[in-house]
């Protein structure tokens, strides 16, 4: 009973609470800090509401910077992926490297190459 009373509490201070948009901004960040591509859009779109041209060029700045480190991030896996050996030591075929059907900050959807292969035996 006293949590209900609480939580009721909070929601009606809530409502009241007049938005805060530094604190809002920070929430944001926080929630897409492990996503490069989120984190640049949400500096982007905070550049866009800012009146000073140096906080905007700084913000503008950042995201550009964030952009290229996900990017040489994202061509580094590549690289990474294509420099793994295409026969094992035993002369066993290993499969290609999927195809990237669609990509979302939490989720990768790959299709099986390996069927469209002739010659190419599934174990």
């Amino acid at each position: 009973p006293g949590e209900a009373k609480t939580l009721e509490r909070n929601i009606v201070d809530a409502e009241r609470t007049p938005p805060n948009a530094v604190e809002k901004e920070r929430l944001l960040l926080k929630a897409a800090d492990k996503n490069c591509y989120e984190k640049a859009l949400l500096i982007m779109q905070m550049a866009a509401f800012q009146p000073v041209l140096m906080k905007r060029q700084h913000l503008l700045q950042e995201a550009e910077s964030l952009l290229l480190y996900a990017e040489s991030m994202e061509a580094s896996l590549l690289k990474d992926v294509d420099a793994t050996p295409k026969e094992t030591s035993k002369g066993v075929k290993l499969p290609p490297k999927p195809r990237i059907i669609t990509r979302t900050s939490t989720s990768l959807t790959v299709t099986n190459t390996t069927d469209t292969i002739p010659g190419f035996r599934k174990r």
